[in-house]
């Protein structure tokens, strides 16, 4: 049996105006949705272009930093009071390639241009040692935390070039 039911023009129009919203408001989550995958792709490449740029680029080589003492006065006076001070800056490469470069050079007789770089080569390992094979040693965290864009360890500091040589590329010279 079919029933029919009336609609007075007042409940018709409410009918009307509510499925109106419903479809404007379908309309504007499905635009709403659209505009949050944009702006997501946006924000996604914007932050892999800054990983990139600002972590190391794949084949990118990384010059080795210049050689100064990094470390304190004191603590490179400490190591050439020791005996062993010329062996310490050959056999130690974070004492004698980044923390008491320059005064390792001085030692060694091995002398160091105002920017840095060293004229001469001799017997004391300047740049590193596993070239061109390179190789990371000790701490390997810091290694893992460069190659997932550590804010906190950069190629370009003495700490990961000394341990991550491979992680950071390092060239291999002057």
């Amino acid at each position: 049996m079919l029933m029919h039911a009336s609609l007075d023009g007042k409940t018709f129009a409410h009918a009307i105006y509510f499925m109106q919203r419903r479809i404007n408001a379908t309309t504007s989550d499905f635009l709403l949705q659209k505009s949050m995958k944009t702006l997501f792709t946006l924000f996604s490449l914007a932050f892999l272009a800054i990983i990139v740029q600002g972590g190391e680029e794949i084949g990118k080589k990384v010059e080795p930093l210049p050689c100064k003492d990094r470390g304190s006065k004191a603590s490179c006076n400490r190591y050439m009071k020791k005996d062993n001070f010329e062996e310490l800056c050959k056999e130690n490469r974070r004492i004698g390639r980044y923390l008491c470069c320059k005064t390792c050079a001085e030692k060694l007789g091995v002398e160091v241009n105002e920017d840095g770089k060293f004229k001469d080569f001799g017997t004391f390992t300047y740049y590193e040692p596993t070239c061109p094979a390179l190789e990371d040693r000790g701490n390997h965290t810091i290694c893992e935390m460069i190659k997932h864009g550590s804010e906190v360890y950069k190629c370009d500091q003495s700490e990961a070039q000394a341990a991550c040589a491979k992680t950071c590329n390092l060239s291999c010279g002057n």
